[in-house]
């Protein structure tokens, strides 16, 4: 399947307000993040765009960042907001049998699933939740980014789902940032409040970290960026509507068709929320390949060839030399940085079915290794040292 153009998100900052019940609407804030450069726009690596939707699997990080009561996440939080993400991104929320018959034919698995990380960015045993006390607070700004600031320094973006919880200003309940954000800012801020699974309604269910970690794989809100029935979130089968839905009606109609509210990049109560689209699945995971490849983790991704018709072994054997080894020695072979850059090497023959690859310059970090093989693609993540 040849999955969209990246998109990258240009979210907005809405204003606070009360509804006649007395509940705060939902408020998504990622507007301090700029548009990503227009070369990021662009899936540069081809190799990398054409996904038959292999089981994709994200390292996370979460920083729990707290000054009072409540604010100190526990593990048992952790581990349920865990499994809300994994339900959700693989569509076996059990409220998923609520879509309504209208957008049922939509509706996507996007085979994404999350863990706590446990390693480093080297490769070495850590637990991947950090917790600090801070007498900074409410968070705004990119304080909570920063130890320096009261906040908790990222570890390494282009390898890790960073998600900071803390106490928000302005009421806000969490944002995230799009690709190609800087490093040091990238990832997803919750509020405490609005994290995990809880008994206070309307927005307990886990739907905000939903909601924020699909802007970090580049969608936008249903409604696009400035809302009005002229602008959307350039996805085909998300309809078009004029804003943000602030309660879980059903049967809201706007711009001459039916609302998608039970969508996760709307803003509706949890309880409503329940899918994403085939067309944002698309986009999300073209963005995980091109623009974020570098937390695909501890998994091999196939795209366009079954395990069976294929191999791929590649070992590292110093820091500008790999051995490639597969079942086809004449498929042809590219190697992609965390960027989505292609890295220049000299190849020569090792042994039958064994190539070594001599890398160009000064190459650290995470790589892509692709094979193609008449139009399809097998690719095996390493890392380089």
């Amino acid at each position: 399947m040849q999955c969209r153009k990246a998109l990258v998100t240009v979210l907005v900052l809405l204003s606070a307000w009360r509804t006649s019940n007395g509940q705060f609407n939902r408020i998504c804030r990622a507007d301090r993040h700029r548009v990503s450069p227009p070369e990021l726009h662009v899936g540069r690596v081809q190799a990398l765009k054409e996904d038959t939707g292999q089981e994709i699997a994200i390292p996370v990080v979460f920083h729990i960042v707290y000054n009072g009561i409540g604010q100190n996440i526990t593990d048992q939080q952790l581990h349920a907001q865990l499994q809300v993400l994994n339900d959700d991104y693989n569509r076996k929320n059990p409220d998923s049998i609520n879509t309504l018959a209208a957008f049922r034919p939509v509706a996507a698995n996007c085979r994404i699933s999350f863990f706590i990380a446990e390693k480093d960015a080297a490769g070495n045993p850590a637990t991947g939740v950090t917790r600090t006390a801070t007498t900074h607070g409410p968070f705004a700004n990119d304080d909570i980014h920063f130890n320096s600031r009261g906040g908790h320094d990222a570890w390494d973006t282009r390898q890790f789902l960073n998600i900071w919880v803390c106490n928000l200003a302005d009421g806000i309940f969490g944002y995230g940032s799009p690709p190609g954000t800087a490093e040091a800012t990238d990832g997803v801020v919750i509020d405490y409040r609005y994290f995990g699974v809880t008994d206070t309604p309307p927005y307990n269910k886990g739907r905000t970290a939903t909601h924020e970690i699909g802007h970090w794989l580049g969608l936008n809100h249903l409604w696009g960026d400035t809302g009005g029935c002229t602008s959307d979130d350039g996805i085909e089968d998300t309809p078009t509507q004029f804003g943000a839905s602030t309660d879980c009606d059903l049967t809201r109609v706007s711009c001459g068709g039916l609302n998608m509210v039970q969508n996760y990049m709307d803003q509706s109560h949890d309880a409503c929320m329940n899918l994403f689209t085939r067309g944002q699945r698309a986009v999300m995971r073209n963005n995980l390949f091109v623009h974020r490849s570098g937390v695909i983790h501890d998994k091999s991704l196939i795209t366009g060839v079954a395990p069976e018709q294929h191999q791929l072994y590649v070992q590292v054997l110093n820091t500008n030399t790999l051995v490639v080894a597969s079942t086809d020695p004449s498929a042809k072979i590219c190697l992609i940085d965390v960027l989505g850059r292609t890295i220049p090497f000299t190849e020569t023959q090792a042994s039958e079915g064994a190539r070594t690859l001599t890398l160009h310059g000064d190459v650290k970090g995470v790589c892509m290794v692709v094979l193609v093989q008449k139009g399809r693609r097998f690719v095996q993540r390493v890392m380089v040292d």
